[in-house]
């Protein structure tokens, strides 16, 4: 199935890596195969990230992640969207990337993690996950075009296209996607599974998680979607 992220969502992509995205759970911890489904339960939890390349110009570099869900509210009433789920600077990789170097960063998150959450009745959402090499003066330049506020209304909106031109950003060089339902069935049979060694062991990124979650918001602001101007679809 044709997801639909380039050029929809992002403009172009040509990938020189392969972004590996794992999330832990009570009993396991689940790689995220991209298009898999995952259900809300499998991705509360702040994912971890690697990097596998045979890519020299990788070679100590500094990298930016980007966490954005482009289906929100629904995927046929996108007015909220794009909704930031992360974003995070100073990523750096450990280890050999052609075995998946562990990427941790050394900052905290401009968005902190927040988990998703589509509301009830929406088909499911597509969440992406891009790696960019982090531009100089990214740390200085990004709270200058980004709502630093970890609040759901913050977060909305949010125009990725935009905000890279401005911090020369570039293109992403890796990226992943997964699609959560708010229904649990939404899962898939594969994506219980035990995540491949290069994604097995990250720890949850510094700074990550704000420990919020998107469905309660959503159910809110559905009954008050005329004071906020958002028209959400039944």
């Amino acid at each position: 199935m044709d997801a639909k992220i380039v050029p929809n969502v992002i403009p172009t992509f040509d990938p020189i890596a392969v972004l590996n995205v794992a999330f832990k759970t009570s009993n396991s911890t689940i790689g995220v195969t991209p298009a898999t489904n995952l259900t809300v339960e499998q991705t509360a939890q702040p994912p971890s990230f690697a990097l596998t390349s045979s890519n020299t110009t990788l070679d100590g570099q500094t990298f930016v992640i980007v966490m954005i869900d482009p289906d929100a509210p629904t995927p046929t009433n996108t007015s909220w969207s794009l909704v930031r789920h992360i974003l995070a600077g100073d990523f750096h990789a450990s280890g050999n990337f052609s075995l998946g170097a562990p990427l941790t960063n050394s900052s905290a998150a401009i968005t902190p993690f927040i988990a998703p959450g589509p509301p009830a009745g929406s088909p499911p959402h597509r969440y992406i996950q891009l790696l960019f090499i982090q531009p100089p003066n990214f740390d200085t330049l990004a709270p200058e075009y980004v709502n630093t506020s970890s609040s759901i209304p913050a977060r909305l909106d949010w125009n990725l296209t935009s905000f890279s031109k401005e911090v020369g950003l570039g293109s992403p060089v890796a990226g992943n996607f997964f699609y959560t339902g708010p229904d649990a069935s939404n899962a898939s049979s594969s994506s219980t599974s035990s995540a491949p060694s290069s994604t097995s062991s990250p720890s949850a990124a510094k700074g990550m998680s704000d420990n919020s979650s998107l469905s309660i918001i959503f159910a809110t602001w559905a009954l008050t979607a005329l004071a906020l101007g958002l028209q959400v679809l039944s």
